[in-house]
């Protein structure tokens, strides 16, 4: 309520983007005030609400193309056409997972066409993401790599363990 008696001036208008779930389960969880949805709290300082419906299957396959063309060029075109279909309709995480797999170009460039499976990469890394026990699971279980550590974010971490991360990577997407 703060915010809007703070911005209330004639001619005025302010637009507050977000999550409608994520911030009533938070205010609800930050105080028993709000209940547990805090949505009805939220009707009272918002005029109008305006949802954004979720991107339709060929849009969602646009976004996913143009992401890999901007970030992964280096991944095989036939690979894209077939993974495309996997990424999260959510346009922040598919950029995350095409971002994270750009990391993999250097490592990716010294190997010949067709040496990589693109398709198990990109799927490990979306499993990654959308389904991190499941990840867990499959990288440690099914494809026996309990004594490889497999890092894709490098916050504070040295070029050595950078680099050891990306070969680990690498290494998991070979077809046996």
């Amino acid at each position: 309520l703060a915010l809007r008696e703070l911005l209330d001036w004639p001619k005025f208008a302010f637009v507050l983007a977000f999550d409608l779930d994520v911030i009533s389960a938070a205010l609800g969880g930050y105080s028993p005030i709000y209940g547990k949805d805090a949505r009805r709290f939220l009707e009272k300082i918002i005029d109008l609400q305006l949802t954004l419906p979720d991107p339709t299957e060929q849009e969602r396959q646009a976004m996913g193309r143009t992401l890999f063309e901007t970030h992964c060029a280096f991944i095989p075109q036939e690979a894209v056409e077939d993974v495309i279909r996997w990424l999260p309709s959510n346009p922040r995480l598919a950029k995350v997972i095409v971002r994270e797999l750009a990391l993999l170009k250097t490592a990716a460039l010294r190997h010949d066409a067709g040496e990589l499976n693109w398709k198990a990469i990109v799927l490990q890394t979306i499993l990654k993401h959308e389904a991190p026990k499941t990840f867990e699971v499959v990288n440690s279980r099914l494809l026996g790599r309990e004594q490889i550590e497999v890092q894709m974010t490098f916050d504070n971490v040295t070029r050595e363990q950078r680099a050891a991360a990306v070969k680990a990577a690498v290494a998991l997407s070979f077809d046996k």
